[in-house]
């Protein structure tokens, strides 16, 4: 399976910026022919936009950009990203996949920090369940932020994906790919970069195969798109 991994650099809030550069990251990874391609945690909104999330009319904004960028993905290999998205249960930290012209949650976040430099149950609601997605044939799960650190029990799967906004912390970057061990199947694990206020996301995208061994992981603190290919490695 040919993953391609968009680690990028969004705006908090700037959905306009934000938009234009996943497409432009779209653009590039297509010519590398993956089967999905896949973006960070809170791509499109940013990381974190903090209380403007409170302000109904910027996730009206979010909704209306996620419509525009489904439409003009139609056509491409189906995209993989993270959002936020207004539910019956409240306003959660979405991952949604985009396929065919149309668009549709896979999970929410979990694991919602709330120390330090968090404050993430300000403004999310706890997710509440997982779904597993077939994509080329393969059945891959979705997680959300640090749930890699917490989850336990996984339901059937050939692959985990975790698309994460997880900033600099020194050894924290050995820690991630010890936890991604854990998993016993092939680990896809897409991070942000770029800074906001006081956080720094570093990057360092990696990829483990079954065994547990890294077999790529992409630059710190750079934004790039790079493919994986899982049935080579």
């Amino acid at each position: 399976m040919k993953i391609a991994v968009c680690q990028i650099n969004p705006t908090p809030a700037d959905l306009e910026g934000n938009l234009a550069k996943i497409l432009a990251a779209v653009e590039e990874a297509v010519v590398l022919k993956p089967v999905v391609i896949v973006f960070p945690e809170m791509a499109l909104p940013g990381c974190h936009p903090k209380d403007i999330l409170l302000d109904s009319s910027f996730i009206t904004a979010c909704a209306s950009c996620l419509e525009f960028l489904t439409e003009e993905l139609d056509g491409f290999p189906p995209v993989i990203l993270g959002t936020v998205l207004q539910n019956a249960s409240g306003l959660e930290n979405a991952a949604v996949l985009v396929e065919g012209g149309a668009d549709r949650q896979i999970t929410a976040k979990q694991a919602l920090p709330n120390y330090d430099v968090y404050n993430e149950g300000r403004w999310f609601s706890r997710g509440k369940k997982r779904e597993v997605v077939e994509i080329a044939g393969k059945k891959v799960l979705i997680l959300v932020g640090g749930e890699m650190e917490t989850v336990e029990d996984i339901p059937d799967c050939d692959i985990v994906i975790s698309l994460a906004a997880s900033p600099f912390i020194p050894d924290q970057a050995d820690k991630r790919i010890v936890y991604g061990t854990g998993f016993n199947i092939p680990f896809v694990y897409a991070n942000l970069v770029g800074g906001n206020d006081q956080l720094i996301f570093e990057g360092g995208s990696f990829t483990l195969n079954a065994h547990g061994e890294l077999i790529h992981q992409m630059d710190r603190f750079t934004e790039q798109t790079q493919l994986i290919d899982l049935e080579a490695a």
